[in-house]
């Protein structure tokens, strides 16, 4: 029997959910598939060392935002019109999802499609309906701009509301994907048009920063240095009014009684984050045919075998039918979210743009916290500033 590689990145379950799918993927494709679970801190390195040295996997789950980098370094090999129909087309995706997957080709400026969309999440606005109501305060106005949102937390304070917001100050990919969404609101990016600087030292840039970090004034001392998990349980707890994260809250067992029965989502200001993950073939492959028929089967089947929310959200739009674990009014508001939202832009290096602004993100919120948010114009002019003009250099 024929065998192939794949991996992935470990849900907590380490493995044991999508094994049943392997199973009869092998049942049904006589391929038997060797199955590698990574985890999601080292998982980086361990796909990096996979395209350096040409041997591993040959069907591997990569981040959606990582694509291009290993499109540069020449491991991945795109798919041709005819694999792409096996899968479907670019209306069964939802856009940002689609389009992380897609760039010219080195020979020419054609839009060629790399890696299969799989997996899908975007960020979302979660509040307690019930103390926006005794504050009178309306929830469709609240999240449609970041002024307004401000307005809203404000009002909360004075409402006696102790934790209006709650954002983590500790370093995790998921303070940009919440700050981009204050940037685009603002009017600005984060790379230029043509991806070849960067943008978020542009003044609407840093003023949609600039709204974003003002609401550290709104957290108390003792939540300052708290993880996204933690800001999570916070919201969980009911101590929180306010919190922005991922689809997973709406399924977590941890949730309290009464914030479930009063809570609602909505879609962020400006344009909900939408990223992912996709399935991409290495060019070190030598068994192509089977890869994509395990990365068809995935992308098809997957909701069908339960396999979300463990794996997130599905990225490809029939799978939807079959999702039932989200019930209205949510179902509405996260497809929504997803057909509307935005993705990283896809640039030179910006693997490195990434990284650099995640680690910049928790040292700005140290400062802006010890100065009670009076100086962030200040802050942001010491720390982004220079980090803008040091990546520019390397990328001229």
């Amino acid at each position: 029997m024929q065998e192939i590689e794949l991996s992935i990145f470990d849900r907590g379950d380490h493995g044991t959910l999508i094994q049943l799918m392997l199973d009869e993927f092998e049942q049904a494709h006589k391929v038997h598939v060797n199955l590698q679970v990574l985890d999601w801190e080292a998982g980086w390195s361990n796909l990096v060392e996979f395209a350096l040295y040409g041997n591993g996997p040959d069907l591997s789950e990569v981040g959606s935002t990582w694509v291009m980098d290993f499109v540069r370094m020449n491991a991945v090999s795109n798919l041709s019109s005819g694999e792409i129909m096996r899968i479907g087309s670019e209306r069964d995706f939802f856009p940002s999802n689609w389009n992380s997957g897609i760039a010219a080709s080195s020979q020419s400026q054609a839009s060629i499609l790399w890696a299969i969309p799989w997996t899908s999440d975007v960020r979302l606005a979660y509040y307690r309906r019930d103390l926006f109501e005794k504050a009178n305060i309306d929830p469709a106005h609240t999240f449609e701009h970041i002024d307004s949102l401000t307005e809203a937390v404000q009002t909360l304070k004075t409402r006696n509301v102790a934790l209006p917001v709650i954002l983590p100050a500790l370093r995790s990919r998921i303070n940009l994907h919440n700050m981009a969404s204050w940037i685009w609101d603002a009017g600005g990016d984060l790379l230029t048009t043509d991806g070849n600087r960067v943008a978020f030292d542009s003044q609407e840039a840093l003023r949609g920063m600039r709204y974003y970090f003002q609401l550290g004034q709104y957290i108390p001392e003792n939540r300052h240095k708290i993880t996204d998990m933690e800001a999570d349980q916070l919201f969980f707890s009911g101590e929180a009014a306010i919190t922005f994260s991922g689809a997973w809250i709406l399924i977590d067992p941890n949730m309290a009684p009464t914030v479930r029965d009063n809570m609602s989502i909505a879609a962020m200001p400006g344009a909900s984050f939408v990223g992912g993950t996709h399935l991409l073939t290495w060019k070190h492959s030598r068994k192509r045919e089977p890869a994509l028929a395990l990365a068809n089967f995935l992308v098809k089947q997957s909701a069908e075998h339960n396999m979300f929310p463990t794996y997130s959200l599905p990225a490809y739009i029939p799978s939807w039918e079959k999702v039932h674990f989200i019930a209205e009014p949510y179902f509405s508001t996260i497809l929504d979210a997803l057909q509307k939202g935005r993705s990283f832009p896809i640039g030179q290096l910006w693997g490195l743009v990434e990284k650099r602004l995640v680690d910049a993100i928790p040292t700005i919120w140290e400062k802006v916290l010890e100065s009670d948010g009076s100086d962030i114009e200040t802050i942001l002019a010491q720390n982004i500033t220079p980090l803008a003009r040091r990546i520019n250099m390397t990328l001229e």
